[in-house]
């Protein structure tokens, strides 16, 4: 049975003034998971036959009800399986290594084969990394690099404040319950010290773009600036920095596909092949440095 708006609260101010967005039905995204990744999803979603996507106004969130929908450690092994999915080098990253500068110990949450760590670590930073995926921390491990297979919650209880930075990249939209993902996070960082959170901004081209891993089981949350503005009310931090990534060409295509199926059902007449193919070339010769990609960084300083 669906959930009623009156069932459903906001995962970060736990209130009920929330309003249904859409209703999805599952059996679709089980067979697009399917021919798109080989992956079934099926045993992820609970018997559920359908979920909701919900906004906040006060959070300026975005999430899916039911929680219980959310991806197990079993989907992501599968998920490292796949070449693309954990990326080496991410402009997230030379972000947060800028904004590191001046730090000593840090730790990042979600680390997936260590690929920052391994940067941190060549900037004399003495960093750790924590994971649940067991495969890409094991990798990690043969790569002699410290990471550790570990509960986030269990480490904040064990070493309050013991860290000048704390960062996690595209994991935090993964996560049912994101107010305890960011309070534990935060408890680890030491005062004055830095919390550095990536996710996609869906205030991008991807609020156009419905996509299977834009929703459960992949994604739970869906993030804009003025979330993360927010947390001020909520939690000990301060929001000392918002960035958004400019549009990376291999996201070209589907910056077109999002924005062009969008402006072709206002203007068919306007938005054409050949405006589409003409823009599409703009991009891709330049133009796309001054457009919005599909990352949103920032920086929190924790409080006293």
């Amino acid at each position: 049975m669906l959930a009623t708006a009156c069932d459903v609260r906001c995962p970060l101010t736990d209130s009920p003034d929330v309003r249904l967005v859409e209703t999805i039905a599952t059996r679709p995204l089980i067979d697009q998971w399917q021919q798109l990744f080989g992956v079934d999803i099926e045993p992820e979603l609970d018997a559920c036959e359908a979920m909701q996507l919900y906004e906040s106004p006060a959070a300026g969130l975005r999430f899916f009800h039911p929680a219980a929908v959310a991806g197990s450690d079993r989907l992501y092994e599968q998920l490292n399986a796949l070449p693309w999915y954990y990326l080496p080098h991410r402009w997230e990253h030379q972000q947060a290594l800028r904004d590191l500068r001046g730090s000593h110990r840090a730790l990042e949450i979600g680390c997936g084969e260590g690929a920052f760590v391994q940067r941190m670590l060549e900037a004399g930073l003495e960093a750790e990394g924590l994971e649940i995926n067991s495969r890409a921390a094991a990798t990690a491990a043969r790569r002699g690099l410290p990471v550790r297979l570990a509960d986030l919650h269990e480490i904040a209880a064990q070493r309050p404040r013991s860290y000048d930075a704390v960062c996690s990249f595209q994991v935090l939209e993964h996560v049912p319950d994101p107010r305890a993902f960011l309070e534990s996070a935060a408890a680890l960082v030491r005062p004055g010290g830095k919390l550095l959170l990536a996710v996609p901004n869906q205030e991008s081209y991807l609020q156009h773009l419905p996509h299977p891993l834009n929703m459960p089981p992949h994604h739970m949350t869906q993030w804009t600036a003025a979330a993360f503005r927010s947390l001020e009310g909520m939690l000990n931090v301060r929001v000392a920095a918002i960035r958004r990534e400019p549009l990376a060409r291999c996201h070209v295509p589907g910056y077109i596909t999002a924005y062009g199926g969008h402006y072709r059902e206002k203007s068919p007449l306007l938005w054409n092949d050949w405006t589409l193919w003409t823009w599409k070339r703009s991009l891709k010769l330049g133009l796309r440095r001054w457009c919005v990609g599909q990352c949103l960084y920032v920086a929190l300083e924790v409080g006293p």
